[in-house]
């Protein structure tokens, strides 16, 4: 993956779980690695960002 931030681009996934197992840190490790996402990914269980940004569904494009 090319580094994208010296171009002036960040991505940052943020993981609000939908499902209890999805809250355990070590599952989502796993997925991300599993998938081969190479971006940070914040964990956000109490759904704390999704609020800030009045989410109310996904993928969202702001």
């Amino acid at each position: 993956m090319k580094n994208t931030a010296v171009q002036g681009l960040v991505i940052i996934g943020n993981h609000y779980p939908e499902f209890s197992f999805e809250e355990d840190l070590t599952n989502l490790q796993a997925a991300v690695a599993e998938n081969g996402i190479k971006y940070a990914v914040a964990q956000d269980n109490n759904g704390a960002t999704w609020k800030a940004y009045k989410n109310r569904y996904w993928p969202r494009y702001i």
